[in-house]
C-alpha cells in the first residue's frame, strides 16, 4: 500500500471520528459518502498489498458487544 492511500484513508477516517465527537455532521449523505470513499481506499489497498481483489465473503458484521451497564 502506498503511503499517500494509506494517508487518505486515515484522514477520512480522523474527519469521520472528529465530527462525531463534535457533532459537525451535515447531513447523513456526508456520511455516507465518506464511508464508501474509505471502503473503496481500503479495498485499493488490500489490491495492491495482495495483488488480488477483496473476496466479499471476508466482510462480515461485528459481534455485538454486551455492556453490563445496559442491563
Amino acid at each position: 500500500m502506498s503511503a499517500a492511500l494509506f494517508l487518505d484513508i486515515a484522514e477520512i477516517a480522523i474527519s469521520l471520528a472528529k465530527s462525531q465527537k463534535t457533532g459537525e455532521f451535515h447531513g447523513d449523505l456526508q456520511i455516507e459518502e465518506n464511508i464508501v470513499e474509505m471502503i473503496q481506499k481500503s479495498v485499493k489497498a488490500h489490491h495492491e498489498h495482495t495483488g488480488k481483489p477483496l473476496d466479499p465473503a471476508l466482510i462480515k458484521a461485528e459481534e455485538p458487544i454486551y455492556d453490563s451497564r445496559s442491563t
